[in-house]
Order: structure tokens, then C-alpha cells, then sequence
């Protein structure tokens, strides 16, 4: 056989292999398909979806062609000469029988990624390297299929090696001979075709996400995309994401190229007129004798994973409540409240040092002590400031990053082991009956000394262990609910125990500090990390109960002298120290990133929420995308509705929220810029 023409079959084999990728990848896309849509949804967009199957081709084009840039190169070596062609063959065999596993593999788990978060593979997947891995592990082994994932990935490698063995026969069988010109011809047009196939765009840009926005219908948006392009431009992301060049680029993109422009409306648009001898970005606190006399102690409580959403299903039958429940309906409760991220890490660092791009601990930046860092006003005032979390201190290098964020204590279960002999834990740490013990041990040690306590716990995590000496409270789902959850019956209702333990430890921590001699002096403030979304699906229109997280606040009355309390308003994590500032310290300058929530007589219009990796800004007038994409959303009821005609008031969210996220950022960089000034750490 002449040399182009063993070019040209083994093209053709090429060729073959691409459909029975776009086989693989269809397959996929069907099964995605009936994960994220039910039967109505499928019947009511038909038309949508098949647009959606369309635009995959695109994507499933791009990601196979790319896969098989190896090979299509080393088709070039038949030219050689048969013996080099026979080797070649070989060659390709074996790395498309991996690819063709790799991709499998990559699909399978961007199914199951969507349970947990709801979405194609994103940037958070890396934590299963930067988090606590054989944590991670655990809850892949417990709550996943891992063994039959395992052993149907070997039973694909076989049926791959076997498929492709019967193309490359049918190949050799059923080979034509043409003339080396048209030999020649074909093979320049079947990579010409591949060519084209690595951009899938006749456009300007290759492919790209924005691409598979095809539909009114946020969920049919997800299925034009594959799992391993999705995994792709995570990897892209992952890389960039503390690149400053890289986020600078996109605030101009949204229109703040510099940090004037961002400071101006971010200043206008948050209703906020400068102190005077202060930077804009700082604000005072007022002038406090409750505060003067008797300065209160302030433990704020980061609890993993609690979810507004799963706690609305609060009832007699399903008891996710236990001890907290009599604090649930006296203390104050905002409801209208979103994380700042959907991450442990992104809403620790969003919270501690105010910062919309994380993670910082683990970048070239964590040696570095942030102005804006939360602890700096207590610690200035006199607080003992200590961070206290359920889990390994070492855990996304915290131990080095939060010592430099004006905490002088920085304590994790090792430690809390320590001091307490009866501790024990579970893969993420020691329960977290045993971190509201330490956090209480830590108020009878202060010796008069205020303290500002930040406490994480770690137990409401997948695989949901609890203490073998707990008695749950009774959690009966109903036949309504267990017909809309979307993992199984068992697994839902270990979450929502765990969910109830966590609370019935805050409860009865509250019990024990009411009957202290601290009662009068303690402001206690709760809020969850992230959501939980394992159990139940969230289109576009239930935004708010994706996103929404709680914010419980136990204050002694004194310390509410100068308060407005109107838990109606809107908020996220970045109004909780600001709210907390204003109530406990005297005449104290902090970092004005958010809104006093008891503000009196404040406008309306002042109090939003804000999600920054949801993309996802709200208040009254309804919602909006304002990162990546450029999308209004109309309220009705608790539920959004997308429009193209925005009224003034949403159109305000928008500037508001891409100010905000912008004037942030620009922040970020002022403070990294100053890397090589005195960090704060205490010997």
C-alpha cells in the first residue's frame, strides 16, 4: 500500500473513533438529561433541548478532536512505511482505549458532581487535593457508588479495546485503493474537518461556555456541555483565579478598569458619604456608653452547611431543630440572607479579610495580614481574638494564614482534644457538641478579659457520622417530600439528623451561656457557610433557596438600645461585622464592606444580598446575574422569574452588585500589593 494511502486509513480509523465518541458523549447527555429535568419540564422545552443537543455537538466536537490531536499527529509516521504504520496503530489503540476511559470516567463524575452542587464540574473540584482528601474520600465511598463506578470503568476498557479493534479490522477489510491524488485529497479534507473541529466556531472565538446558553431555562442551559470541557475551563479557572492580572482584566470587562471609577459608584450606589480623616473605604461606629461600661463579648459561629432551605422543613414530624427551636422563635432571625460563597474556605476568607477572590490561604499571598481582616477592630479595642475550628488546623494552611488575621489564638481539634479528654471526632473533625464546649471553656477563662471568638464546625458534613451517645429527635419525611428528593431516603435523612445535631448543640449552648455569668455580657451571632444541596433540586427560579443561609443573632437587650430590628431586610455574609461592630464596639473605625442590619431609619433601598461565586445578587426589587453574565430577574413571591425589561430598581442591583465586587477586588490588590510591609503575628 502506498504511502498516502495508509494515511488515509488510518484517518478513516480516526474518523470512526470521533462518532463513537459523539456515541459516548450522547449517552451521557441523555442520562444528564433526565437527572436535572423531569418528564414535564422535558415535555414543556422540548424544543429548547433539542436545540441544546445541537449546540452539544459543538462542544462534544471540540472536546474529542482535542483528545485526538496525539493521534492524528502520529498518523504522519505511516508514511514511514507499513511496519511504522502497524506500530502507529498499536500506539493509538492504546491511547484512545484510555482516552475513551478518561472521558467516561471525567462524565461519570460530572453526574454525580451535579447532586452535590448543582452544576457541571466547576473550580470547587480541587478540593478534593487541597481539602482534607481521605475525608473526601470517606463521603465519595459512602454516599456514591464508587465501587461499581470502579468495575464499570474496567468493563469499559475491555468493550473500548474490543470496539476498537473491530474498526480497525473493518478498516484493513473493507480498504479501497485510490489514487495517491485522491488519497492525498481525503486525508487533507478529513484534517482540514479536524481543524475546524478544535474551534467548533466559524466565529472569532473558539467554543466557549457562553455558547450553551440556548434557553429561557437555566437548567436546559447546562446540557449543550460536557463534563470534561466543563473540568477544562475549571482548570483554567483554578489557575487564573488568584492571577491579579487575570481578575483585573475581567473588572474592566465590567466596566472598572481602574479603582477611581469602582470607588465612585461603589460609593453612590451603597448610599455611603466618607468620614471625615478616614479612608472611603472605612467607616466609625458611634459613640457607645452601654458599650463603654460593660463591653460585650462576641462568638460568631460558622456552621458547616446550614441551609435556610432544608430548615424550612422544620415540624413536628421532622425535627431539625431539638434544643435550638425555643431560640429559633425569640431571637432575632434573618431569613432573607445569603452566603457570601458556596465554599468553607471562600466564606471563611470572604468573611475574615473581606475578600470576593479565594482562596487566598493557599496562594502566594497567605503570609499576608489584611487591613480589612474582621478580628482588627476587636484587637484593637482590647479583645482577646481567637479562631476556633472543629477540624485540622492545618486544613487549607489556615494555621499559617488566619495567626497574621489579628487573631492571636488560632485553635483546631488537636487542641480542643487536648483540653478535653472526653472529645471525639468524626473525618472532619471532633463533633461539634466539643467546639461549643471549648468556645464555652474559653469565655470562663477570660478573667474579665472581652473575647471576639470565631468558631467553625466541621460534624454536618457528608458521610454524617454522629456521636454513638446521641438520641435524635424524630425526622419523618413525608410521602410530598420524598417524592421531589433526588438521592435516596436513607441518605436523606442522616443529612437532615445531622443537620438537627448541629442545632440542638447551639440550643443547648445558649441554655448553658443564658444560666452563666455571661449571659448579660455575650452577644452570640450564627450563620451557615454554604448551602446544602445534596437533597433537593433548585432551578433558576428557586435562586434565593440555592443560595440562602440563616443569620441568627442572640444579643443581650442593653446592646439593642440603638437598633432597628427589621429581620424583613436583606443580607449576606458581608453585612454580619458590620452589624456586629455597631452593636459591641464604642467609636471604633472598621472596613465598611457591608451594611448594619439594625441600622435605624435606613433606607430601604440600602440592604441586598450578594453571592459572589453563585453570581447572584438580591433584594426587594428581585435578582440578577451581575459577574459573568448579564441577567435580570423579577420577583414573584420567593420565587424569580428571568425578564428582558428590568425595571430602574433591578437595573440598580446590577451597577450595585458589579460595583461592589469590583471596589472589593481593587481593595484585594491594594492589600497584596503591600506583601513585603510588617505582617501581624503573634509569637
Amino acid at each position: 500500500m502506498l504511502p498516502a494511502q495508509r494515511l488515509l486509513q488510518n484517518l478513516k480509523f480516526l474518523l470512526r473513533v470521533y462518532i463513537l465518541g459523539l456515541v459516548i458523549f450522547f449517552i451521557y447527555r441523555v442520562a444528564y438529561m433526565f437527572r436535572v429535568l423531569s418528564g414535564e419540564e422535558i415535555g414543556t422545552w422540548a424544543g429548547d433541548i433539542g436545540r441544546a443537543f445541537i449546540t452539544a455537538l459543538r462542544f462534544d466536537t471540540a472536546t474529542i478532536c482535542y483528545g485526538l490531536l496525539l493521534p492524528v499527529v502520529l498518523s504522519f509516521i505511516c508514511l514511514a512505511g507499513e511496519r511504522s504504520s502497524i506500530v502507529t496503530a498499536k500506539i493509538q489503540k492504546f491511547y484512545i482505549t484510555l482516552l475513551l476511559l478518561i472521558f467516561t470516567l471525567v462524565l461519570i463524575v460530572d453526574y454525580y458532581y451535579y447532586t452535590y452542587f448543582q452544576s457541571h464540574i466547576t473550580v470547587q473540584i480541587f478540593g478534593f487535593m487541597e481539602d482534607d482528601t481521605a475525608a473526601v474520600m470517606k463521603s465519595l465511598w459512602t454516599d456514591y457508588p464508587l465501587l461499581k463506578v470502579i468495575l464499570g470503568i474496567i468493563l469499559c476498557g475491555f468493550i473500548f479495546s474490543w470496539m476498537l479493534s473491530k474498526i480497525q479490522k473493518s478498516i484493513n477489510r473493507s480498504a479501497v485503493t485510490v489514487s495517491t491524488g485522491r488519497a492525498i485529497l481525503f486525508s487533507v479534507s478529513i484534517i482540514i474537518l479536524f481543524a475546524l473541529g478544535l474551534r467548533s466556531s466559524f466565529g472569532t472565538f473558539p467554543v466557549q461556555m457562553d455558547d450553551a446558553s440556548v434557553s429561557g431555562n437555566a437548567k436546559v442551559n447546562l446540557l449543550p456541555i460536557n463534563g470534561v470541557f466543563a473540568l477544562k475551563d475549571a482548570i483554567v479557572y483554578h489557575k487564573n483565579e488568584f492571577q491579579m492580572d487575570h481578575v483585573l482584566h475581567h473588572l474592566g470587562e465590567l466596566g472598572y478598569k481602574d479603582r477611581p471609577s469602582a470607588l465612585k459608584d461603589y460609593l453612590e450606589t451603597n448610599f455611603i458619604t466618607p468620614v471625615k480623616g478616614l479612608d472611603s473605604l472605612y467607616t466609625m461606629t458611634d459613640s457607645n456608653v452601654v458599650v463603654k461600661r460593660s463591653p460585650p463579648n462576641v462568638i460568631f459561629f460558622l456552621l458547616e452547611s446550614w441551609s435556610n432551605n432544608n430548615l424550612y422543613l422544620h415540624s413536628k414530624d421532622i425535627n431539625l431543630l431539638g434544643s435550638l427551636e425555643k431560640y429559633w422563635n425569640s431571637d432575632i432571625l434573618f431569613r432573607n440572607f445569603l452566603s457570601g460563597h458556596n465554599g468553607t474556605i471562600n466564606s471563611i476568607e470572604g468573611m475574615m479579610i473581606n475578600t470576593p477572590v479565594t482562596p487566598v490561604a493557599q496562594s502566594e499571598y497567605s503570609d499576608v495580614t489584611f487591613e480589612s481582616s474582621c478580628a482588627k477592630p476587636f484587637y484593637e479595642k482590647g479583645y482577646a481574638t481567637t479562631f476556633i475550628s472543629g477540624g485540622k488546623i492545618n486544613w487549607r494552611n489556615i494555621n499559617n494564614f488566619i495567626p497574621r488575621q489579628y487573631f492571636e489564638y488560632v485553635e483546631g481539634n488537636a487542641d480542643i482534644k487536648k483540653a478535653n479528654q472526653e472529645a471525639h471526632e468524626c473525618e472532619w473533625g471532633v463533633y461539634d457538641e466539643y467546639v461549643f464546649t471549648d468556645v464555652f471553656r474559653k469565655l470562663s477563662e477570660s478573667k474579665g478579659n472581652p473575647q471576639f471568638i470565631f468558631a467553625l464546625t466541621t460534624t454536618n458534613h457528608t458521610p454524617f457520622h454522629l456521636p454513638d451517645h446521641y438520641k435524635p429527635y424524630p425526622v419523618k419525611l413525608s410521602p410530598e417530600i420524598k417524592g421531589k428528593l433526588k438521592v435516596d431516603e436513607e441518605l436523606s435523612v442522616n443529612n437532615l439528623i445531622n443537620l438537627q445535631y448541629t442545632n440542638d448543640c447551639l440550643g443547648k449552648f445558649l441554655e448553658a451561656l443564658d444560666n452563666s455569668p455571661y449571659a448579660e455580657n455575650t452577644i452570640v451571632v450564627a450563620t451557615g457557610d454554604h448551602n446544602n444541596l445534596m437533597l433537593f433540586d433548585f432551578d433558576e427560579s428557586k435562586m434565593f433557596y440555592r443560595y440562602s443561609v440563616p443569620l441568627l443573632v442572640h444579643v443581650p437587650e442593653k446592646y439593642l438600645y440603638k437598633s432597628e430590628i427589621d429581620t424583613s431586610r436583606w443580607g449576606s455574609h458581608k453585612d454580619i461585622f458590620p452589624t456586629i461592630y455597631n452593636l459591641a464596639l464604642d467609636s471604633a473605625p472598621y472596613f465598611n464592606n457591608g451594611n448594619n442590619l439594625f441600622e435605624k431609619s435606613a433606607n430601604p433601598q440600602k440592604f441586598f444580598a450578594l453571592n459572589i461565586m453563585g453570581d447572584a445578587a438580591m433584594n426587594n426589587a428581585g435578582a440578577v446575574r451581575f459577574n459573568y453574565e448579564e441577567k435580570f430577574l423579577q420577583r414573584n413571591g420567593d420565587l424569580f422569574q428571568s425578564t428582558e425589561h428590568p425595571d430602574s430598581a433591578l437595573k440598580l442591583l446590577m451597577k450595585r452588585s458589579r460595583a461592589y465586587f469590583s471596589m472589593m477586588t481593587w481593595n484585594l490588590k491594594e492589600e497584596v500589593e503591600r506583601h513585603h510591609s510588617k505582617s501581624f503575628l503573634k509569637k
